[in-house]
């Protein structure tokens, strides 16, 4: 809720922060929180990407496993046909 404030004081107090730079540092600090949470968002993104990525890479070795296991098998019921 903002208090209402006489627009000559709310100068005088705007042009205060601006001598101090008190803006400019506001101003910075929100750019830099910004920047960060976009930063964040990316990350969390990647890892979301890696975890999925590891997952059917997992599951790609046990397939990989079955098959492997499944040729062992029928190959020697193979040459026991011949």
């Amino acid at each position: 809720m903002r208090s209402k404030c006489h627009p000559q004081k709310r100068a005088e107090l705007m042009l205060v922060l601006k001598e101090h730079g008190a803006l400019e540092e506001y101003t910075q600090l929100q750019n830099n929180h910004q920047k960060t949470v976009a930063e964040l968002k990316d990350l969390a993104i990647k890892i979301e990407n890696l975890k999925t990525f590891e997952q059917g890479k997992s599951e790609l070795a046990v397939e990989i496993e079955l098959l492997q296991q499944q040729s062992g098998t029928d190959l020697p019921e193979r040459k026991a046909q011949k």
